[in-house]
């Protein structure tokens, strides 16, 4: 019985330290080695800001940073859409490893311009499906877009490799819910 006891209470240790700890690389551009050390590390997640700047995104945190920001594309897309090519349709020679990419989208006045934002990041990721789209490669970046998100009504007509980063104070229909990758708040 004691045995039996023993081995009921250490089962759950044992299947929550099977599993590795997932990583969620912060602001990951302002790291001394964006996104190459989030990949080598397996980060769960990377999130990057962006800015809508006419109609390029640039990755800053802040407006007053935008003079001397790289644009989400050279930045980051390239760069994976690279990596893709070079590991035959993965990020990287893990077979098992595939990241979240964060788009935190900075807040934007007048409403339009979340819409722009939206629209400006699927011009870049469409002609990549292989590289941003699950559905056409089960490796692929997901791409969540968090921060102002858009009009939640709207999300479902977005292309499928997008997704969303939901609240808990939010109610989603169940089609919605479909399109929302996983809920976070602020501690």
């Amino acid at each position: 019985m004691k045995r039996l006891f023993l081995f009921l209470l250490l089962l759950p240790v044992y299947f929550l330290s099977a599993q590795p700890p997932l990583i969620h690389a912060h602001n990951d551009y302002q790291k001394p080695e964006p996104l190459t050390n989030a990949l080598r590390n397996k980060a769960f997640s990377i999130e990057t800001d962006v800015h809508l700047s006419g109609n390029r995104l640039l990755v800053a945190h802040d407006k007053s940073e935008l003079s001397t920001a790289r644009s989400l594309d050279s930045f980051y897309l390239q760069p994976i859409i690279k990596l893709f090519r070079q590991h035959k349709g993965r990020i990287s020679t893990d077979r098992n490893y595939a990241p979240v990419l964060v788009i935190d989208i900075k807040e934007f006045r007048p409403a339009s311009e979340k819409e722009d934002a939206i629209a400006a990041l699927i011009k870049l990721l469409g002609p990549h499906r292989s590289v941003f789209d699950r559905t056409v490669n089960v490796m692929a970046v997901q791409v969540v877009l968090s921060g102002d998100r858009g009009i939640i009504s709207k999300w479902n007509s977005y292309p499928p490799y997008i997704f969303f980063d939901g609240r808990p104070n939010e109610v989603y229909n169940s089609v919605t819910l479909q399109r929302v990758a996983f809920i976070s708040d602020s501690y």
